[in-house]
């Protein structure tokens, strides 16, 4: 196979790939999954197969209160920056209020440990 010969059969294959391959990026992840609770009966009775915990739709975002003690306000939000791209279904939200009387998650400080 000659010099130019095996470049062209190279930039077909790469295109063919390039091609086959169009859609390359993640797929969109706007519809949440579907989480069930799966119940299996045998001869010993109901045995739970699957167990999960969601917010109701209704309740999200989760509402949370925090102590105003050594910056934990702060770092809360941070927290929750972190931890809402890990459920890439949108299935989990947060955001901090300021009255404890509407939270759904209280969080309170103690003195921290002397160094």
């Amino acid at each position: 196979m000659t010099r130019p010969t095996f470049f062209a059969a190279l930039a077909l294959t790469a295109l063919a790939a390039g091609i086959a391959c169009s859609d390359i990026v993640a797929p969109s992840r706007n519809v949440r999954y579907d989480w069930r609770l799966i119940v299996n009966f045998d001869s010993a009775g109901p045995r739970v197969d699957t167990l999960s915990f969601h917010w109701p739709r209704g309740s999200i975002p989760v509402k949370v209160w925090v102590e105003n003690q050594y910056n934990m306000p702060d770092r809360i939000r941070e927290g929750i920056a972190l931890w809402k791209p890990a459920f890439v279904y949108g299935e989990w939200n947060a955001k901090v209020v300021t009255d404890s009387s509407i939270a759904d998650v209280i969080v309170r400080t103690i003195q921290p440990p002397p160094r």
